[in-house]
């Protein structure tokens, strides 16, 4: 009976040391995964083309799956970059913020919508997303609220020579500018 209880300890020591060394493993991984992210981003876009342009950066980037594709969403200065990555074979396309009408996180999906047009990451592998939701939603505002200062700029202009020509009064030419530049 004495040889029976020998193996079962060594068994459960076994298992033990086992899922010890799972867990070390997993904790390695995440330690590492935003750096293979980025890597396998760099791969993706050399291979699609993308370059980034003269000056421009990156910080965060969010890996998921998208149609079944490894998909990469990575945020830059001026654009969004959407690398998908399929064996060798890849595909790049970009975004401007001021498309982008709703950009947010559900568990483990990233959502972004522009148009009629949903991109939909699913099984989200980064912990950014947090990061690249807020900074795709605060350079969207910034660039609308820049592209609706220039519209009210050039309304101005128009209300301008429409009030030096005479067919706008003081007061009228007063209120059309204040209402052009939302004040």
């Amino acid at each position: 009976m004495g040889i029976f209880k020998k193996d079962k300890d060594k068994k459960a020591d076994d298992k033990k040391a086992q899922e010890a060394l799972i867990k070390e493993r997993q904790s390695a991984l995440l330690e590492h995964l935003p750096k293979l992210i980025r890597r396998r981003y760099i791969m993706a876009a050399r291979v699609g083309g993308a370059q980034l342009k003269e000056g421009e950066a990156y910080t965060h980037t969010i890996a998921g799956e998208l149609n079944g594709i490894r998909t990469f969403i990575i945020p830059t200065d001026n654009r969004i970059l959407i690398a998908g990555l399929s064996g060798i074979k890849s595909t790049v396309r970009e975004l401007r913020y001021e498309d982008v009408s709703e950009v947010g996180a559900d568990g483990g999906s990233f959502i972004l919508r522009h148009g009629s047009h949903t991109i939909e990451l699913k099984r989200c592998v980064t912990n950014t997303m947090k990061e690249v939701t807020e900074e795709i939603r605060s350079r969207s505002q910034e660039t609308r609220q820049a592209t609706n200062m220039t519209i009210g700029v050039s309304e101005v202009e128009r209300l301008a020579e429409l009030h030096s020509a005479g067919v706008l009064t003081d007061e009228e030419f007063a209120a059309a500018k204040a209402k052009a530049l939302g004040l």
